[in-house]
Protein backbone atom coordinates (compact mmCIF):
# COMPACT_ATOMS: atom_id res chain seq x y z
CA UNK A 1 0.00 0.00 0.00
CA UNK A 2 3.03 2.01 0.44
CA UNK A 3 2.76 5.54 1.65
CA UNK A 4 -0.69 5.34 3.42
CA UNK A 5 -0.88 8.99 4.67
CA UNK A 6 -2.38 9.30 1.25
CA UNK A 7 -4.64 6.49 1.21
CA UNK A 8 -8.10 8.23 0.85
CA UNK A 9 -10.81 6.57 2.70
CA UNK A 10 -13.90 7.64 4.51
CA UNK A 11 -15.83 5.63 6.44
CA UNK A 12 -19.48 7.19 6.64
CA UNK A 13 -22.41 5.74 9.40
CA UNK A 14 -25.60 6.64 9.54
CA UNK A 15 -25.88 9.58 11.78
CA UNK A 16 -28.24 11.46 11.75
CA UNK A 17 -26.71 14.79 11.47
CA UNK A 18 -26.98 15.76 7.70
CA UNK A 19 -28.48 19.00 8.17
CA UNK A 20 -26.34 20.05 11.17
CA UNK A 21 -23.45 19.25 8.72
CA UNK A 22 -25.09 21.67 5.83
CA UNK A 23 -25.94 24.12 8.07
CA UNK A 24 -21.92 23.85 9.40
CA UNK A 25 -20.96 24.71 5.77
CA UNK A 26 -23.52 27.79 6.21
CA UNK A 27 -22.36 28.65 9.06
CA UNK A 28 -18.44 29.00 7.09
CA UNK A 29 -16.68 25.66 8.28
CA UNK A 30 -15.22 23.04 5.21
CA UNK A 31 -17.30 20.08 6.47
CA UNK A 32 -18.82 17.39 4.31
CA UNK A 33 -22.63 17.00 4.61
CA UNK A 34 -23.85 13.18 5.27
CA UNK A 35 -26.45 12.97 2.89
CA UNK A 36 -25.55 16.13 0.42
CA UNK A 37 -21.95 18.07 -0.31
CA UNK A 38 -23.80 20.48 -2.05
CA UNK A 39 -23.90 23.34 0.62
CA UNK A 40 -20.69 24.87 0.81
CA UNK A 41 -16.63 24.53 0.86
CA UNK A 42 -16.71 20.71 -0.42
CA UNK A 43 -14.03 18.91 2.26
CA UNK A 44 -13.01 15.37 1.14
CA UNK A 45 -11.77 13.38 3.87
CA UNK A 46 -8.25 11.34 3.75
CA UNK A 47 -8.65 9.27 6.07
CA UNK A 48 -6.17 6.16 6.75
CA UNK A 49 -7.73 2.93 8.46
CA UNK A 50 -6.03 0.67 11.06
CA UNK A 51 -7.70 -2.55 11.25
CA UNK A 52 -6.80 -6.34 11.04
CA UNK A 53 -5.94 -5.95 7.45
CA UNK A 54 -3.23 -2.96 8.24
CA UNK A 55 -0.76 -1.66 10.82
CA UNK A 56 0.80 1.12 12.33
CA UNK A 57 4.33 0.18 10.14
CA UNK A 58 3.79 1.53 7.24
CA UNK A 59 1.74 4.90 8.56
CA UNK A 60 3.21 8.46 7.37
CA UNK A 61 3.71 10.10 10.53
CA UNK A 62 2.40 13.39 8.90
CA UNK A 63 -0.79 11.57 8.88
CA UNK A 64 -3.65 13.99 9.90
CA UNK A 65 -7.00 11.47 9.97
CA UNK A 66 -6.96 8.27 10.93
CA UNK A 67 -9.82 5.31 11.55
CA UNK A 68 -9.19 2.84 14.29
CA UNK A 69 -11.11 -0.54 14.44
CA UNK A 70 -11.31 -3.07 17.42
CA UNK A 71 -8.52 -0.73 19.09
CA UNK A 72 -5.68 -2.28 20.58
CA UNK A 73 -2.48 -1.66 23.10
CA UNK A 74 -0.64 -1.52 20.19
CA UNK A 75 -2.25 1.30 18.84
CA UNK A 76 -2.31 3.44 22.62
CA UNK A 77 1.47 2.63 21.76
CA UNK A 78 1.38 4.29 18.92
CA UNK A 79 -0.95 7.19 18.63
CA UNK A 80 1.94 9.29 20.33
CA UNK A 81 4.52 9.13 17.66
CA UNK A 82 1.68 11.06 14.97
CA UNK A 83 1.53 14.12 16.48
CA UNK A 84 0.11 15.78 13.60
CA UNK A 85 -2.90 13.81 14.18
CA UNK A 86 -6.27 16.42 13.94
CA UNK A 87 -9.10 13.73 13.56
CA UNK A 88 -8.99 10.25 15.48
CA UNK A 89 -12.13 7.85 14.83
CA UNK A 90 -12.02 4.80 17.12
CA UNK A 91 -14.89 1.85 16.38
CA UNK A 92 -14.93 -0.29 19.39
CA UNK A 93 -17.93 -2.25 18.86
CA UNK A 94 -20.69 -3.10 16.12
CA UNK A 95 -24.32 -2.73 15.96
CA UNK A 96 -24.51 -6.09 17.73
CA UNK A 97 -21.70 -5.88 20.29
CA UNK A 98 -21.93 -3.62 23.24
CA UNK A 99 -18.68 -4.46 25.04
CA UNK A 100 -17.19 -1.67 23.09
CA UNK A 101 -15.68 0.16 26.47
CA UNK A 102 -12.98 -2.23 26.80
CA UNK A 103 -9.89 -1.14 28.80
CA UNK A 104 -8.28 -0.87 25.56
CA UNK A 105 -10.41 1.50 23.91
CA UNK A 106 -9.97 3.65 27.06
CA UNK A 107 -6.34 3.67 26.66
CA UNK A 108 -6.04 4.13 23.01
CA UNK A 109 -8.76 7.17 24.28
CA UNK A 110 -5.81 8.24 27.13
CA UNK A 111 -3.41 8.23 24.44
CA UNK A 112 -4.77 10.68 22.95
CA UNK A 113 -4.11 13.76 25.25
CA UNK A 114 -0.79 13.83 24.17
CA UNK A 115 -1.15 14.54 20.08
CA UNK A 116 -1.25 18.53 20.65
CA UNK A 117 -2.87 19.35 16.98
CA UNK A 118 -6.28 16.82 17.82
CA UNK A 119 -9.96 18.68 17.59
CA UNK A 120 -11.96 15.90 16.56
CA UNK A 121 -12.60 12.40 18.39
CA UNK A 122 -15.54 9.64 17.19
CA UNK A 123 -15.85 6.70 19.26
CA UNK A 124 -18.63 4.78 17.67
CA UNK A 125 -20.57 1.58 19.23
CA UNK A 126 -19.49 2.07 22.80
CA UNK A 127 -21.50 1.15 25.67
CA UNK A 128 -21.51 4.65 27.18
CA UNK A 129 -19.79 4.02 30.19
CA UNK A 130 -18.37 6.79 32.78
CA UNK A 131 -14.65 5.96 32.23
CA UNK A 132 -14.77 6.22 28.78
CA UNK A 133 -16.46 9.69 29.19
CA UNK A 134 -13.87 10.77 31.96
CA UNK A 135 -11.03 9.98 29.55
CA UNK A 136 -12.99 11.63 26.76
CA UNK A 137 -13.58 15.00 29.27
CA UNK A 138 -9.35 15.32 29.71
CA UNK A 139 -8.47 15.89 26.13
CA UNK A 140 -7.71 19.19 27.10
CA UNK A 141 -7.50 20.02 22.92
CA UNK A 142 -10.90 18.18 21.62
CA UNK A 143 -13.63 20.31 20.24
CA UNK A 144 -15.95 17.75 18.62
CA UNK A 145 -17.09 14.74 20.15
CA UNK A 146 -19.20 12.08 18.46
CA UNK A 147 -20.28 9.05 20.50
CA UNK A 148 -22.99 7.59 17.88
CA UNK A 149 -24.26 3.93 18.63
CA UNK A 150 -23.86 3.95 22.33
CA UNK A 151 -25.72 1.36 23.49
CA UNK A 152 -26.71 2.68 26.99
CA UNK A 153 -25.24 5.70 27.55
CA UNK A 154 -25.10 6.75 31.12
CA UNK A 155 -26.33 9.98 31.34
CA UNK A 156 -23.49 10.75 34.25
CA UNK A 157 -20.99 9.82 31.92
CA UNK A 158 -22.53 12.16 29.18
CA UNK A 159 -22.34 14.98 32.34
CA UNK A 160 -18.45 14.09 32.64
CA UNK A 161 -18.19 15.98 29.21
CA UNK A 162 -18.79 19.53 31.15
CA UNK A 163 -15.24 19.06 31.89
CA UNK A 164 -13.89 19.27 28.65
CA UNK A 165 -12.57 22.64 28.42
CA UNK A 166 -12.93 23.62 24.43
CA UNK A 167 -16.29 20.99 23.79
CA UNK A 168 -17.92 22.80 21.28
CA UNK A 169 -19.72 20.36 19.49
CA UNK A 170 -21.42 17.02 20.32
CA UNK A 171 -23.33 14.18 17.90
CA UNK A 172 -24.99 11.54 19.78
CA UNK A 173 -27.06 8.86 17.45
CA UNK A 174 -28.82 5.84 18.39
CA UNK A 175 -29.18 5.68 21.39
CA UNK A 176 -30.63 2.92 22.71
CA UNK A 177 -32.16 4.21 26.60
CA UNK A 178 -32.25 8.14 25.50
CA UNK A 179 -34.17 10.17 27.69
CA UNK A 180 -35.24 13.38 30.16
CA UNK A 181 -32.08 12.61 32.03
CA UNK A 182 -29.99 12.96 28.98
CA UNK A 183 -31.07 16.03 27.77
CA UNK A 184 -31.17 17.42 31.52
CA UNK A 185 -27.24 16.31 31.00
CA UNK A 186 -26.41 17.74 27.64
CA UNK A 187 -27.84 21.10 28.87
CA UNK A 188 -24.77 21.36 31.67
CA UNK A 189 -22.45 21.70 28.74
CA UNK A 190 -22.84 25.20 28.40
CA UNK A 191 -20.09 25.72 25.51
CA UNK A 192 -22.01 23.80 23.23
CA UNK A 193 -22.65 25.55 19.77
CA UNK A 194 -23.36 22.31 17.36
CA UNK A 195 -25.20 19.36 19.01
CA UNK A 196 -27.19 16.91 17.15
CA UNK A 197 -29.57 13.82 18.55
CA UNK A 198 -31.12 11.00 17.49
CA UNK A 199 -32.27 8.21 19.19
CA UNK A 200 -33.73 4.97 18.55
CA UNK A 201 -35.20 4.00 22.16
CA UNK A 202 -37.75 4.89 24.51
CA UNK A 203 -38.76 8.05 22.60
CA UNK A 204 -40.10 6.16 20.02
CA UNK A 205 -40.61 2.14 19.02
CA UNK A 206 -41.70 0.51 16.01
CA UNK A 207 -45.45 -0.65 15.29
CA UNK A 208 -44.83 -4.09 13.59
CA UNK A 209 -48.19 -4.63 11.84
CA UNK A 210 -48.06 -1.05 9.76
CA UNK A 211 -44.16 -0.52 10.55
CA UNK A 212 -44.67 2.91 11.03
CA UNK A 213 -43.08 4.41 14.23
CA UNK A 214 -45.52 5.35 17.21
CA UNK A 215 -44.14 8.04 19.54
CA UNK A 216 -42.94 7.01 23.05
CA UNK A 217 -44.51 8.01 26.71
CA UNK A 218 -41.83 11.28 27.18
CA UNK A 219 -43.52 14.30 27.78
CA UNK A 220 -43.50 16.67 24.77
CA UNK A 221 -41.56 19.39 26.66
CA UNK A 222 -38.67 17.34 27.85
CA UNK A 223 -36.74 19.37 24.85
CA UNK A 224 -37.19 22.77 27.16
CA UNK A 225 -33.85 22.54 29.28
CA UNK A 226 -31.52 22.66 25.76
CA UNK A 227 -32.67 26.72 26.13
CA UNK A 228 -30.25 27.06 28.49
CA UNK A 229 -27.30 26.69 25.57
CA UNK A 230 -26.65 29.99 25.03
CA UNK A 231 -23.85 29.43 22.44
CA UNK A 232 -25.75 27.17 20.38
CA UNK A 233 -25.61 27.78 16.70
CA UNK A 234 -26.74 24.46 15.05
CA UNK A 235 -29.68 21.98 16.88
CA UNK A 236 -30.57 18.43 14.69
CA UNK A 237 -33.08 16.61 16.34
CA UNK A 238 -34.80 13.21 15.20
CA UNK A 239 -36.74 11.01 16.23
CA UNK A 240 -38.00 13.23 19.68
CA UNK A 241 -41.26 15.21 20.90
CA UNK A 242 -41.61 18.77 20.28
CA UNK A 243 -44.04 21.21 21.36
CA UNK A 244 -44.94 24.94 21.26
CA UNK A 245 -43.47 25.27 24.59
CA UNK A 246 -40.29 23.14 23.78
CA UNK A 247 -39.81 25.25 20.35
CA UNK A 248 -40.58 28.81 22.64
CA UNK A 249 -37.13 27.68 24.70
CA UNK A 250 -34.83 26.54 21.89
CA UNK A 251 -36.05 29.83 19.86
CA UNK A 252 -34.94 31.91 22.27
CA UNK A 253 -31.65 30.94 21.87
CA UNK A 254 -29.76 34.19 21.23
CA UNK A 255 -27.04 32.38 18.74
CA UNK A 256 -29.35 29.80 17.01
CA UNK A 257 -28.66 30.05 13.04
CA UNK A 258 -30.00 26.53 11.98
CA UNK A 259 -31.95 24.02 13.17
CA UNK A 260 -33.37 20.15 11.79
CA UNK A 261 -36.00 19.36 13.32
CA UNK A 262 -35.57 15.61 11.57
CA UNK A 263 -38.09 12.75 11.95
CA UNK A 264 -40.10 14.73 14.27
CA UNK A 265 -43.81 14.13 13.85
CA UNK A 266 -44.99 16.90 16.35
CA UNK A 267 -44.34 19.74 13.76
CA UNK A 268 -47.56 22.26 13.42
CA UNK A 269 -48.72 25.59 12.91
CA UNK A 270 -48.40 26.19 16.64
CA UNK A 271 -44.43 24.87 16.98
CA UNK A 272 -43.27 26.69 13.90
CA UNK A 273 -45.40 30.25 15.03
CA UNK A 274 -42.95 30.03 17.95
CA UNK A 275 -39.62 29.14 15.75
CA UNK A 276 -40.63 31.96 13.38
CA UNK A 277 -39.75 34.55 16.69
CA UNK A 278 -36.09 33.54 16.39
CA UNK A 279 -34.32 36.01 14.32
CA UNK A 280 -31.23 34.92 13.94
CA UNK A 281 -32.66 31.42 12.52
CA UNK A 282 -31.28 31.34 8.74
CA UNK A 283 -31.57 27.40 8.21
CA UNK A 284 -34.31 25.12 8.96
CA UNK A 285 -35.29 21.55 8.04
CA UNK A 286 -38.14 20.20 9.05
CA UNK A 287 -37.58 16.24 8.94
CA UNK A 288 -37.80 13.35 6.59
CA UNK A 289 -37.76 9.82 6.61
CA UNK A 290 -38.20 7.24 3.78
CA UNK A 291 -39.34 4.82 6.09
CA UNK A 292 -42.41 6.44 7.54
CA UNK A 293 -44.61 9.32 5.99
CA UNK A 294 -44.16 12.18 8.26
CA UNK A 295 -47.87 14.07 8.47
CA UNK A 296 -48.11 16.70 5.99
CA UNK A 297 -48.13 20.60 6.58
CA UNK A 298 -50.99 22.19 6.43
CA UNK A 299 -51.78 25.37 5.30
CA UNK A 300 -51.03 27.20 8.14
CA UNK A 301 -47.68 25.53 8.67
CA UNK A 302 -46.91 26.75 5.10
CA UNK A 303 -48.08 30.62 6.52
CA UNK A 304 -46.01 30.31 9.66
CA UNK A 305 -42.87 29.43 7.60
CA UNK A 306 -43.70 32.42 5.67
CA UNK A 307 -42.63 34.29 8.54
CA UNK A 308 -38.93 33.23 8.76
CA UNK A 309 -38.25 36.57 7.24
CA UNK A 310 -34.56 35.49 7.81
CA UNK A 311 -34.24 32.07 6.40
CA UNK A 312 -31.56 31.24 3.55
CA UNK A 313 -32.15 27.84 4.03
CA UNK A 314 -35.24 25.47 3.49
CA UNK A 315 -35.64 21.96 3.74
CA UNK A 316 -39.16 20.38 2.69
CA UNK A 317 -38.72 16.92 2.56
CA UNK A 318 -41.95 15.95 3.52
CA UNK A 319 -44.32 14.97 0.95
CA UNK A 320 -45.91 17.66 1.44
CA UNK A 321 -48.27 19.26 -1.61
CA UNK A 322 -46.35 21.98 -2.64
CA UNK A 323 -48.71 24.42 -4.76
CA UNK A 324 -47.39 27.20 -7.07
CA UNK A 325 -49.56 29.18 -4.21
CA UNK A 326 -47.79 27.41 -1.44
CA UNK A 327 -44.49 27.92 -3.21
CA UNK A 328 -45.39 31.95 -3.71
CA UNK A 329 -46.19 32.94 -0.36
CA UNK A 330 -43.62 31.01 1.16
CA UNK A 331 -40.96 33.12 -1.33
CA UNK A 332 -42.59 36.31 -0.63
CA UNK A 333 -42.35 36.14 3.23
CA UNK A 334 -38.27 35.05 2.67
CA UNK A 335 -36.44 36.91 0.22
CA UNK A 336 -33.33 35.73 1.49
CA UNK A 337 -34.11 32.13 0.67
CA UNK A 338 -31.30 31.20 -1.17
CA UNK A 339 -31.05 27.20 -0.53
CA UNK A 340 -34.35 24.92 -1.09
CA UNK A 341 -34.93 21.27 -0.83
CA UNK A 342 -38.12 19.78 -2.26
CA UNK A 343 -39.46 16.17 -2.48
CA UNK A 344 -39.01 15.35 -6.47
CA UNK A 345 -43.32 14.42 -6.58
CA UNK A 346 -43.79 18.01 -5.97
CA UNK A 347 -41.40 19.81 -8.34
CA UNK A 348 -43.59 20.07 -11.23
CA UNK A 349 -42.92 22.24 -14.63
CA UNK A 350 -44.82 24.80 -13.02
CA UNK A 351 -42.92 25.12 -9.32
CA UNK A 352 -39.67 24.64 -11.11
CA UNK A 353 -40.82 27.50 -13.19
CA UNK A 354 -41.53 29.88 -10.41
CA UNK A 355 -38.60 28.66 -8.14
CA UNK A 356 -36.40 30.01 -11.10
CA UNK A 357 -38.54 33.62 -11.84
CA UNK A 358 -38.97 34.62 -8.19
CA UNK A 359 -35.96 33.05 -5.85
CA UNK A 360 -32.11 33.54 -5.81
CA UNK A 361 -31.43 29.88 -5.71
CA UNK A 362 -27.99 29.16 -5.18
CA UNK A 363 -28.76 25.95 -3.68
CA UNK A 364 -31.22 22.96 -5.26
CA UNK A 365 -31.76 20.02 -3.46
CA UNK A 366 -34.03 17.42 -5.14
CA UNK A 367 -35.26 14.15 -3.35
CA UNK A 368 -36.68 11.00 -5.28
CA UNK A 369 -35.72 12.77 -8.32
CA UNK A 370 -36.30 10.00 -10.17
CA UNK A 371 -40.18 11.00 -9.97
CA UNK A 372 -39.27 14.20 -11.76
CA UNK A 373 -40.88 14.31 -15.22
CA UNK A 374 -37.98 14.90 -17.74
CA UNK A 375 -39.45 18.61 -18.66
CA UNK A 376 -39.24 19.92 -14.86
CA UNK A 377 -35.71 18.91 -14.80
CA UNK A 378 -34.83 20.25 -17.97
CA UNK A 379 -36.30 23.90 -16.87
CA UNK A 380 -32.75 23.96 -14.30
CA UNK A 381 -31.16 25.94 -16.72
CA UNK A 382 -33.04 28.67 -16.62
CA UNK A 383 -31.80 28.94 -12.95
CA UNK A 384 -29.43 32.17 -13.54
CA UNK A 385 -28.02 31.84 -9.70
CA UNK A 386 -27.92 27.83 -9.19
CA UNK A 387 -24.39 26.98 -8.32
CA UNK A 388 -25.17 23.63 -6.20
CA UNK A 389 -27.18 20.85 -7.19
CA UNK A 390 -28.18 18.01 -5.31
CA UNK A 391 -30.18 14.82 -6.36
CA UNK A 392 -31.51 11.91 -4.21
CA UNK A 393 -32.39 8.46 -6.13
CA UNK A 394 -31.69 9.99 -9.43
CA UNK A 395 -32.38 7.54 -12.16
CA UNK A 396 -30.46 7.61 -16.09
CA UNK A 397 -33.87 9.07 -17.72
CA UNK A 398 -33.52 12.05 -15.24
CA UNK A 399 -29.73 12.20 -15.98
CA UNK A 400 -30.47 13.01 -19.46
CA UNK A 401 -32.65 15.14 -19.36
CA UNK A 402 -30.73 17.73 -17.02
CA UNK A 403 -28.99 20.18 -19.38
CA UNK A 404 -25.68 19.99 -18.24
CA UNK A 405 -23.87 22.35 -20.91
CA UNK A 406 -26.24 25.04 -20.37
CA UNK A 407 -25.64 25.60 -16.39
CA UNK A 408 -23.06 27.75 -16.71
CA UNK A 409 -23.06 28.48 -13.03
CA UNK A 410 -22.95 25.25 -11.25
CA UNK A 411 -20.01 23.84 -9.20
CA UNK A 412 -20.88 21.62 -6.76
CA UNK A 413 -23.16 18.32 -7.57
CA UNK A 414 -24.00 15.80 -4.89
CA UNK A 415 -25.96 12.54 -6.64
CA UNK A 416 -27.11 10.10 -3.29
CA UNK A 417 -28.87 6.90 -3.11
CA UNK A 418 -27.86 6.40 -6.89
CA UNK A 419 -27.67 2.86 -8.42
CA UNK A 420 -24.58 1.97 -10.29
CA UNK A 421 -26.73 0.80 -13.52
CA UNK A 422 -27.54 4.77 -13.94
CA UNK A 423 -24.22 6.25 -14.47
CA UNK A 424 -22.36 4.81 -17.94
CA UNK A 425 -20.17 6.60 -20.28
CA UNK A 426 -23.75 8.22 -21.59
CA UNK A 427 -24.33 9.84 -18.24
CA UNK A 428 -21.24 10.56 -17.01
CA UNK A 429 -20.37 12.05 -20.61
CA UNK A 430 -23.11 14.82 -20.46
CA UNK A 431 -22.62 15.46 -16.42
CA UNK A 432 -19.05 16.03 -17.96
CA UNK A 433 -20.05 19.02 -20.31
CA UNK A 434 -21.08 21.35 -17.35
CA UNK A 435 -18.55 24.02 -18.13
CA UNK A 436 -17.35 25.53 -14.10
CA UNK A 437 -18.17 22.23 -12.41
CA UNK A 438 -15.44 21.45 -9.72
CA UNK A 439 -16.92 18.86 -7.34
CA UNK A 440 -18.91 15.82 -7.57
CA UNK A 441 -20.10 13.40 -4.57
CA UNK A 442 -21.49 10.58 -5.55
CA UNK A 443 -23.13 7.70 -3.13
CA UNK A 444 -24.60 4.43 -4.25
CA UNK A 445 -27.10 2.33 -2.46
CA UNK A 446 -25.33 -0.52 -3.06
CA UNK A 447 -22.06 -2.50 -3.88
CA UNK A 448 -21.91 -2.39 -7.34
CA UNK A 449 -19.96 0.52 -8.62
CA UNK A 450 -20.05 1.83 -12.93
CA UNK A 451 -17.57 0.38 -14.57
CA UNK A 452 -13.82 2.54 -14.21
CA UNK A 453 -14.62 3.25 -18.53
CA UNK A 454 -17.76 5.34 -17.42
CA UNK A 455 -15.73 7.47 -14.61
CA UNK A 456 -12.87 8.04 -16.97
CA UNK A 457 -15.43 10.01 -18.94
CA UNK A 458 -15.32 12.65 -16.31
CA UNK A 459 -11.46 13.51 -17.55
CA UNK A 460 -13.50 15.66 -20.40
CA UNK A 461 -14.62 18.22 -17.33
CA UNK A 462 -11.50 19.86 -17.06
CA UNK A 463 -12.44 22.16 -14.38
CA UNK A 464 -13.40 18.91 -11.69
CA UNK A 465 -10.80 19.26 -8.71
CA UNK A 466 -12.50 16.98 -6.11
CA UNK A 467 -14.68 13.81 -6.98
CA UNK A 468 -16.12 11.78 -3.64
CA UNK A 469 -17.63 7.99 -4.52
CA UNK A 470 -19.19 6.14 -1.32
CA UNK A 471 -21.21 2.73 -1.60
CA UNK A 472 -21.76 0.13 0.76
CA UNK A 473 -18.72 -2.32 0.52
CA UNK A 474 -15.44 -1.52 -0.33
CA UNK A 475 -12.12 -3.65 -1.24
CA UNK A 476 -8.37 -2.22 -2.21
CA UNK A 477 -8.74 -3.44 -5.82
CA UNK A 478 -12.14 -1.21 -6.54
CA UNK A 479 -9.89 1.92 -5.20
CA UNK A 480 -7.30 1.57 -7.68
CA UNK A 481 -9.36 1.46 -10.43
CA UNK A 482 -11.47 4.28 -9.93
CA UNK A 483 -7.97 6.23 -8.67
CA UNK A 484 -6.77 5.27 -11.86
CA UNK A 485 -9.68 5.81 -14.32
CA UNK A 486 -9.16 9.71 -13.18
CA UNK A 487 -6.86 12.24 -13.98
CA UNK A 488 -4.66 12.47 -11.27
CA UNK A 489 -3.45 16.07 -13.10
CA UNK A 490 -6.09 17.77 -12.33
CA UNK A 491 -7.78 16.51 -9.66
CA UNK A 492 -6.67 17.91 -5.98
CA UNK A 493 -8.79 15.84 -3.92
CA UNK A 494 -10.70 12.67 -3.97
CA UNK A 495 -12.52 10.34 -1.49
CA UNK A 496 -13.44 6.98 -1.70
CA UNK A 497 -14.84 4.97 0.88
CA UNK A 498 -17.98 2.73 2.14
CA UNK A 499 -21.19 4.12 4.34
Amino acid sequence: MGDRSGILIHRRTGLAASLLLTACCLLGQAVAAQRHVTSGPCCLVGQVVIDEGHSWSDVSPDVESIHIDNPTPSDAAALPKHAKLNEVTIRCGTNEDDSGDSADTIKVVQALADLPELRTVSVWWCSGKQPLFEALARLKTVTRIDVSGCFELDPLALEMLAKSEKLTYLSLSTINNFGDAHIKAIAKLENLEQLSIETDGVWNTIDKSTRRRKLGRKPADALLPLGSLRHLKALSIGWAKVSAASMHAIAAIPTLEALSLFKCYDVDADVLAQLAACKTLRVLDLGYDACCVLPDLDDACIDAISKFANLETLWLRRRTEITVARLAKIIEGCPKLGEVCLPGAVFTSEVARQLAQTASVRTLILTEANAIAPEALNKLSSYATLQSLGLEQVSESALRAVPWSEMVHLNTLGLDWSRASDFNVDTLSRIATSPVLRTINNRFSESELPAPAAFATLNKCRSLQSVGVFRMDWSVEDLRLIADALDSATLVAMGIGCW
